[in-house]
């Protein structure tokens, strides 16, 4: 299992309200980084993301770090109502 499908495996154990965007296959071998999403309590009408959903993201960033540790990079980034997270493997 490589570490993108063991971060996967944890966001999908965690009780984040976040989503993972993959396929229904999961991990694939070329994928270099995993985007875990929400726009749960954004505004769509005015394009604007919520605070509350930032913050899970921040939180659900820190839960990855701490058990992930220096094999991933992490970026929070707002789009519009969207929260992203990104989760890079770190090649050692």
């Amino acid at each position: 299992m490589n570490t993108l499908e063991e971060v996967l495996e944890f966001v999908r154990l965690d009780k984040t309200y976040m989503e993972p965007d993959v396929s229904d296959e999961g991990i694939e071998e070329d994928d270099t980084e995993l985007i875990i999403r929400t726009r749960e309590n954004g505004c769509v009408g005015d394009e604007e993301h919520a605070e509350e959903d930032f913050q899970e993201a921040l939180a659900l960033e820190r839960r990855l770090q701490h058990n992930f540790g220096d094999s991933i990079e992490t970026d929070v980034e707002t789009c519009d109502e969207w929260i992203h997270l990104t989760v890079t493997p770190v090649i050692k």
